[in-house]
Parts: structure tokens; C-alpha cells; sequence
């Protein structure tokens, strides 16, 4: 998939990430829900948290990403 092109948003910015330093854990925070970063966030499998969160379901939600990321290789 090629994310360039377009207005810069989180998720083609997180996909310009993985691409040059490998897969890792992305949260996207929105508060839109029709935009192409939605739509992008959702075919690559992003974690997509809807604004306002709650502490509670953003903390889990890091805590998730922080496992996932434990269990592979981080950029670096």
C-alpha cells in the first residue's frame, strides 16, 4: 500500500513510519469519523480511539500497544 499523496494526516504519517523503520504499534486519536485517516487507520489495522476517551480506555489502549510492542522488535 502506498501512503503518500494528499494532505498529511496521523495515519498516512504512521504509515510513512512503518514503511521506513518496520511494523510497530500505532494509537490514532480522532475525533473525525468519515476522514481518510479513519478510513486508512482502519485498513491498516490502526488502534482508533474516538474522541472524547475516557483515561481509563486510553491508558488499556497504551498498555496494549506498549505488549504488542514487547513482543516484536522496536525501530531504533
Amino acid at each position: 500500500m502506498v501512503c503518500a499523496g494528499g494532505e498529511e494526516n496521523g495515519a498516512r504519517l504512521a504509515c510513512r513510519l512503518q514503511q521506513a523503520y518496520g511494523d510497530f504499534p500505532i494509537l490514532i486519536i480522532t475525533g473525525g469519523t468519515s476522514s481518510d485517516a479513519v478510513r486508512l487507520a482502519n485498513e491498516r489495522s490502526y488502534t482508533l480511539l474516538q474522541k472524547p476517551i475516557a483515561p481509563d480506555v486510553l491508558r488499556r489502549a497504551i498498555m496494549t500497544a506498549l505488549a504488542m510492542a514487547g513482543s516484536s522488535s522496536l525501530p531504533g
